[in-house]
């Protein structure tokens, strides 16, 4: 289980009368997510507006495994960029990444590609490579660092349901903001394989192509009849509808042949789902003790009205 961040708090601000409740609400869920086992955790925007100070203490008491590559602070402990984790005789890389633009007082944020690359040199025998990334161009991540499988944004504010392809046959996972759904990815590992496959992603995005190209040629014929009215407004909005059409078909034909492209050789495979967590999601009965005492430290936080 991992998590690329903004887990206590959603913007790179947050106003001073907020703080106090925001910290109280945010030391339980890291509570939470350290009793469901979580694996390794990037810090994003949101959670060091809350105070690098304060981050520190709240995941150290919770045994949060924080994961920063790219974050050097000359005091302060020091936050490894890498881990490795093993499953059932698999082994995973998990490299935490931050965007460049993220100031952090007293701290610098350097190059998440230069910094992967520091993190992953001289390390073997893993089956995985996967980036926490709190980058907002995640697809710029993969294009410089060919080794990496899988990308978990957080930076980015998307949500897949179905896996982003994106360069050197990695995919891009993602589920969204305020931890409204929880991303299940399962992965089949095939002995030799190289980069990752969705059968699922693979279909969506034939099934998008297929529309697009429907669009293309509908405006396409639009087009023929404005130009046989000579009305040269018409023309020209049709004209543009054409064009940001074949660019879009362009672009979808261009990654549905990345993910048919396998290089000859076999890929492992991955099936993902979003799960919602609505009211109907029954609680844990530790989720739920939680979230009671939760309620009590906010608002034993909240200022005085």
């Amino acid at each position: 289980m991992v998590d690329a961040g903004d887990l206590a708090w959603k913007s790179a601000t947050v106003p001073e009368e907020k703080r106090a409740q925001q910290r109280a609400k945010g030391r339980h869920q890291f509570e939470a997510f350290a009793a469901a086992g979580l694996d390794g955790y990037t810090p994003g925007d949101g959670d060091l507006a809350l105070g690098l100070a304060w981050l520190a203490e709240a995941t150290r008491a919770h045994g949060i495994p924080v994961l920063a590559a790219n974050l050097s602070c000359p005091e302060g402990p020091e936050r490894p960029g890498v881990r490795i984790v093993e499953r059932e005789g698999v082994r995973l890389g998990l490299i935490g990444l931050l965007d460049p633009t993220i100031q952090v007082p007293g701290c610098t944020v350097g190059s998440p590609a230069e910094a992967a690359e520091r993190a992953h040199r001289g390390i073997e025998g893993v089956d995985l490579w996967v980036a926490l990334s709190h980058v907002k161009d995640d697809r710029s991540l993969t294009e410089e660092l060919p080794w990496l499988d899988l990308v978990v944004g957080g930076g980015s504010g998307g949500q897949y349901k179905e896996p982003r392809v994106l360069a050197h046959g990695a995919l891009h996972l993602a589920t969204g903001t305020r931890g409204k759904r929880l991303g299940v990815a399962t992965i089949t590992l095939v002995p030799g394989g190289e980069g990752m496959a969705s059968t699922t992603a693979r279909a969506g995005l034939a099934r998008k192509l297929e529309r697009y190209e429907g669009r293309l040629d509908d405006a396409r014929e639009n087009l023929a009849k404005a130009e046989a009215l000579g009305e040269d407004d018409l023309v020209h909005r049709r004209t543009r509808q054409v064009e940001q059409f074949q660019v879009e078909v362009a672009r979808l034909r261009e990654q549905l042949a990345r993910v048919a492209d396998a290089g000859g050789g076999p890929q492992h495979e991955i099936a993902n789902a979003l799960i919602g967590l609505g009211a109907d999601i029954a609680d844990h009965p530790l989720a739920s003790e939680i979230l009671t005492r939760a309620k009590l430290a906010v608002a034993a936080a909240s200022p005085a009205v």
